[in-house]
């Protein structure tokens, strides 16, 4: 068992400390608008087990009052380095590990404030030389992960909530110029439409977007190249 798995009831017995902020200059009846709170920020990301999806993972647990919940495909690539960092099993190509995935974290949680969806994969081969089989491989990955992910964890998603897809340049007709990421560019571009799809349904929240946060390194010597960019 791991050693937060009653924080949920841990936090319904003793919540948080709410604070908030009362501007003094203000009427009090135009001041209660502005209420800053401060409490408890509960993180997913997928695909954390390296790369860009370390680093937010890190990072982020890094941050007061924050919780991340890492979804890796094996908990032990994933070294805990603050107890605000919680690894969890998570294929976002199999329904079964996802719905494994929310239920793990709906236990423990009643709401996710921030959902990134890193998890992806890349297949540099020009799209005539794809096979069919990689094709799907790709698909189920980059655009139906993120599909599955987002759907599955609609319960736990308030209209407050932030979600972060992230997306590439090869998405663009007009920069992609490249010929050698065939398939990887029809799922960047898939993603993009993805968004827009989910933000048509649900315009009042949650908040949703997808973004290109720049060429990076998976390698440990490329790690320190990104770190400061995310901060």
């Amino acid at each position: 068992m791991a050693p937060w798995d009653n924080s949920k009831k841990d936090r319904a017995v003793h919540p948080p400390q709410t604070n908030f902020v009362l501007s003094q200059n203000l009427p009090r009846p135009v001041a209660y608008r502005f209420l800053v709170w401060t409490m408890t920020t509960v993180v997913i990301v997928t695909g954390a087990s390296r790369g860009i999806g370390r680093e937010f993972a890190q990072q982020l647990a890094r941050r007061p009052s924050v919780i991340v919940y890492a979804g890796v495909r094996d908990v032990r690539c994933l070294l805990p380095d603050s107890p605000s960092l919680r690894p969890l099993q998570c294929d976002v190509t199999s329904d079964q590990s996802v719905e494994s995935f929310y239920a793990s974290i709906s236990h423990l949680e009643e709401r996710v404030d921030v959902l990134i969806n890193n998890a992806g994969i890349d297949l540099l081969l020009p799209i005539h030389d794809t096979s069919v089989a990689d094709f799907h491989s790709i698909l189920e990955t980059n655009l139906l992960g993120v599909h599955r992910m987002i759907k599955t964890f609609l319960p736990l998603l308030r209209n407050s909530s932030k979600i972060v897809n992230i997306g590439s340049r090869y998405a663009s007709n007009a920069l992609n110029v490249w010929k050698e990421r065939g398939a990887y560019s029809v799922t960047s571009a898939g993603l993009n439409m993805l968004t827009t799809q989910y933000k048509n349904v649900f315009p009042d929240g949650p908040v949703i977007i997808s973004i290109h946060p720049g060429r990076v390194s998976l390698s440990p010597r490329g790690t320190d190249v990104y770190r400061s960019s995310l901060t």
